[in-house]
């Protein structure tokens, strides 16, 4: 069984494409013993055609239409799988994997933006609701999505899978006072409305705040106005790093007692996630929802759309709550179980 992972951006700041990697090495990990090989398409401002990174092959074209037709169809030819496992949506893709006659995996992203009723509300509508019946299965990954998505596809063609995360394998730490925001400095992802929530809620206890994540032009969504008002805000208690490698990411979580995350929406924040299995308690916006597939509101995490008031004491310590239940339902161990069962599905092995 040869699968194909079609991911937007495998070399840049790229959350869906990240947890395409991440489950490939956890599947791969996981389940030695299955008939199976994986490897990437993306795309990239490299001419080489073929990378390589833990074994995994990727293969990458430029992002114009001419590039990505020829380049796709050729990576087909060389490949040759079984299955495709797009990881975000592209309809010029779809065509060409469903004309190869390969089956294809969808899985929706961010909500508002890929699923389903987004997509087919801007330029050519009426041709991609053609185009979207190809979809053999497709991963809503949150209830939010699926509702959205059930109006386009049959019931049998959705399944609901998390993002998966990393369980830590020593988690428990002292927790210090600081708190955390990891995000890209976009007006989307209301990093300043962060900031805001810590110097009412925080900063008075006695508390850090350290930000991290890219700052530059070059970020879909980049507002200069934005970029400078962020910066105005930076003081001796808030602090900002840029990005980093997410294994220092870890050190701070691994410390941290408050992720702050109030982004407007989100397919999954993948950083909440990983908040969690590090015992941290996550302060989101309602997302529409989504918040409450995340964690339980002023129990394993703090919604401030809620009616409820925000009471530091009710968040000492570490999460065991939150952490228990993303090592029992998100780790990427159960998402990677659940991944290879559509795989041996859709391949017509179970």
């Amino acid at each position: 069984m040869i699968v194909l992972h079609v991911v937007h951006s495998f070399f840049g700041f790229s959350g869906a494409s990240k947890q395409a990697y991440s489950l490939a090495m956890a599947i791969r990990r996981e389940y030695k013993d299955n008939d199976l090989t994986q490897s990437f398409f993306t795309f990239s401002n490299s001419n080489q055609f073929v990378h390589e990174k833990d074994n995994f092959l990727i293969y990458s074209c430029r992002t114009g239409f001419r590039s990505r037709f020829v380049t796709f169809y050729r990576t087909l030819l060389k490949v040759k799988p079984d299955i495709i496992h797009f990881h975000g949506a592209d309809f010029l893709l779809l065509l060409l994997a469903k004309s190869y006659g390969a089956k294809v995996y969808w899985k929706s992203t961010l909500y508002k933006s890929d699923d389903l009723l987004s997509l087919v509300s801007i330029k050519n509508g009426w041709l991609k609701k053609l185009i979207i019946k190809l979809i053999d299965k497709n991963n809503t990954l949150t209830l939010q999505m699926r509702k959205v998505n059930s109006q386009f596809l049959k019931e049998k063609k959705l399944v609901t899978i998390p993002n998966g995360v990393n369980i830590p394998e020593i988690p428990f730490a002292d927790k210090k006072k600081i708190a955390l925001i990891v995000s890209a400095i976009i007006p989307r992802k209301r990093v300043i409305e962060g900031i805001n929530f810590f110097v009412d809620n925080l900063q008075d206890q006695g508390y850090k705040l350290i930000v991290i994540g890219p700052n530059d032009s070059s970020l879909s969504g980049f507002d200069k106005k934005y970029h400078q008002m962020f910066k105005a805000k930076l003081t001796n208690d808030i602090s900002y790093l840029g990005e980093v490698d997410f294994s220092d990411v870890e050190i701070y979580l691994r410390q941290t007692q408050f992720l702050i995350h109030l982004s407007e929406s989100e397919g999954m924040p993948n950083i909440v996630l990983e908040a969690l299995s590090y015992g941290c308690y996550p302060i989101t916006r309602d997302m529409d929802s989504l918040a409450e597939e995340l964690f339980i509101d002023g129990i394993s995490g703090f919604n401030i759309d809620s009616n409820k008031n925000f009471f530091i004491d009710d968040y000492k310590g570490f999460n065991i709550q939150g952490y228990n239940e993303v090592r029992l339902n998100k780790s990427f161990s159960v998402v990677a179980h659940k991944t290879l069962l559509i795989y041996k599905n859709l391949a017509g092995k179970s």
